[in-house]
């Protein structure tokens, strides 16, 4: 990856991932022993993916791709809900520019948040429309500077 892109290992989110695995396999319309018939796996496996137990092997990533027509990029690190076809590089850039703003909000109320929380914020931003995202960031941190205050 050289143009600057890296995966964020220390920000992984094992229940999103998990999340994003039963979506991609609920949109094909297939049940976990059906999905995990197609890709060679047992259900049991399936199921312990979907419920973030662990994670599943880079192969599973690649069978989604041709099985659900969903980017693996989208299983690893979303945005949203939708699964998507094709993860861009405007996409990956927008995801890496809230995670920052978020993380500087944070700082600048003197907080210290889980990643859990940290990917919270950053939905409230992904799901705001151009329009509403100024607002939206002037009400994240108008919350974070309040719950700062209240905890000292």
């Amino acid at each position: 990856m050289s143009n600057g892109d890296s995966v964020d290992i220390l920000h992984f989110d094992a229940e999103a991932l998990a999340e994003r695995l039963r979506i991609a396999r609920e949109k094909t319309g297939l049940s976990q022993p059906e999905f995990a018939d197609r890709i060679g796996y047992s259900r049991r496996q399936v199921s312990a993916w979907e419920a973030g137990a662990n994670p599943p092997p880079i192969t599973v990533l690649l069978a989604l791709r041709r099985l659900c027509d969903v980017d693996p990029e989208w299983i690893l690190s979303g945005p949203g809900d939708e699964p998507l076809h094709d993860v861009g590089p405007e996409l990956r850039s927008r995801e890496k520019h809230i995670r920052i703003e978020i993380e500087k909000m944070v700082r600048d109320a003197g907080m210290i948040l889980p990643e859990e929380s940290i990917a919270e914020l950053m939905s409230l931003l992904r799901i705001a429309p151009p329009s509403a995202e100024r607002a939206a960031k002037v009400h994240i941190r108008k919350l974070l500077m309040q719950m700062s205050m209240q905890k000292a």
